[in-house]
Order: C-alpha cells, then sequence, then structure tokens
C-alpha cells in the first residue's frame, strides 16, 4: 500500500512544529484538483524584450524589478542562479549576489498569498544542468529556490515552490506552505531535470495541497494548516529565481521560466 503522508513533530524553540510532508515513495498518478476557486492576482508572461520591469496583466498591477543578471528577450527569462559558482566535478563553490539573479515583486499589500485556504503558483520552466547533464552534486536535501514568499522562520508563515537537487527526489518540483506554526510539503512525482521545458503548479484547495508537473498531481492533505500570513522580513515581496536574501547557490535556480502566475482568494 503506497504511504501518502508522513506528520511528524519536529522539536525546537518557544514551541513545537507540526509538519506534514508528502511520502518518499512516487504517490498516484491522479488527475490534478481543479484550479482553486481563487481570482488570479498576478500573470507575469515574460515576454519583455527591454527594460528592467517584469509586467503583470493584471490590475492593480504586481510589476517586478528585474535583477541585472537575469536575461530576458524571446519570451523567457533566463536566470543565472548559480551556474558560475559550480566546480568541474559538479561542486558548489564561492557565494553569488542576493539580488543579480532576483525577480522581486513588491506586494505590500498581501495579495500574492494564501490567507482564505485557496491559492496557486503555476508557471513553465526548463531547469538548466550542468555539463555533464544533471543537475550540480550539491548536498543531500539542496533544493532550489524558484518563487518564494517570505522564509520558513516568519512568524506568520511563508510560502515556496523548489526544485530538488540531490537525495530523495532529486529534479522533482517541491511545493512548501507554512502558517506559521504548520508546515505542509507536497513533491511532484514527476521530474523536471531532464532538460525539457515543463509546466508546473502548486495548488491549494479545500484542504488539499497538489504539486502538479504535466498535468500529473500528486496530493497531500492541508487540513492542519491555518491562515499563511507572512509578516515579518521578507513577508512585503515574492522572490522569483532565488531565496530572497541568501548568497548560497545552492538556494538559486538556474535556468529559464517564460510564464507565472499567482491566484489567491
Amino acid at each position: 500500500m503506497n504511504r501518502y503522508v508522513h506528520r511528524a513533530v519536529l522539536a525546537g524553540g518557544a514551541a513545537a512544529a507540526l509538519v506534514a510532508v508528502a511520502a518518499c515513495g512516487p504517490p498516484p498518478n491522479t488527475p490534478p484538483p481543479p484550479p482553486p476557486p481563487a481570482a488570479a492576482q498576478a500573470i507575469w508572461n515574460m515576454n519583455e524584450t527591454s527594460g528592467r520591469t517584469m509586467l503583470d496583466s493584471v490590475r492593480p498591477f504586481n510589476n517586478g524589478v528585474i535583477g541585472p543578471g537575469v536575461r530576458i528577450g524571446g519570451g523567457v527569462y533566463d536566470f543565472p542562479g548559480w551556474v558560475n559558482n559550480v566546480d568541474a566535478g559538479g561542486n558548489f563553490v564561492g557565494a553569488i549576489s542576493p539580488t543579480d539573479s532576483l525577480v522581486s515583486v513588491a506586494d505590500s499589500g498581501h495579495l500574492l498569498e494564501p490567507k482564505n485556504g485557496a491559492f496557486s503558483v503555476e508557471g513553465v520552466l526548463q531547469a538548466r544542468l550542468t555539463g555533464a547533464g544533471t543537475l550540480p552534486v550539491g548536498a543531500r536535501g539542496v533544493a532550489y529556490n524558484i518563487v518564494q514568499k517570505a522564509r520558513a522562520s516568519n512568524l506568520g508563515g511563508f510560502w515556496k515552490v523548489e526544485l530538488r537537487g540531490n537525495g530523495v527526489g532529486i529534479g522533482r518540483i517541491v511545493c512548501t506552505l507554512g502558517d506559521g506554526r504548520n508546515v505542509v510539503s507536497v513533491q511532484s512525482s514527476v521530474r523536471m531535470d531532464n532538460g525539457a521545458r515543463h509546466s508546473f503548479a502548486c495548488r491549494l484547495n479545500k484542504g488539499v495541497f497538489a504539486a502538479v508537473v504535466d498535468n500529473v498531481s500528486a496530493n497531500a492533505d492541508a487540513s492542519i494548516l491555518g491562515t499563511v500570513n507572512p509578516v515579518e522580513r521578507f513577508s512585503t515581496s515574492v522572490s522569483i529565481g532565488k531565496k530572497p536574501g541568501s548568497t548560497d547557490p545552492s538556494d538559486s535556480f538556474s535556468g529559464w521560466i517564460d510564464h507565472l502566475s499567482i491566484s489567491a482568494g
């Protein structure tokens, strides 16, 4: 029998955190749940040919600031991420700029987060591979941050989308939500580290959290989550391309993104 969800209590800090994580084994290839009953808050087509502004097509516009290292044109954004910080053996070396490979979207009105249990982040990407045709060697547990709001230490919660870089589940999307006490993660069953373009989505709807790749869904029970409403550092912007504030190359996505949207209700 497949095991869908594992729950564990992690001690530490002032209070224990209850974490629900999708099982390491491949989840059933069930059809994805319908998109959440929420309005699109931002749609970035990433088709700019000049300038350093990523344009939103949904009012009120949540336009982004494109970091100097991100290349645009041809209907796609090229995020360098770790590409200049990997040695011949595929190991990470040195530090990266906290802003060069980043697109930052101001969200002081907190429109781009799942306050009321209906939320999705969706897009299309292609992961960059090393000369050996793989992701960098890295360390066990490495995950490249694709898009994120706040960080795990935020008292009000956080959300993020990552690409697993090593260990169990390498090459799969990991969707994570936290409400400040509880955290739920779900990992896709389809790998994305083959040099091809893939669609992806992290969808929360009616207590179910899904990681969807190429229309194949892996689901986790998210009923333990309360309101996700970040309030501290990094809570007023969405970071695309890397973990906000980090200079670790293993926290940065390297590759191409040509569409991204966020819905919330």
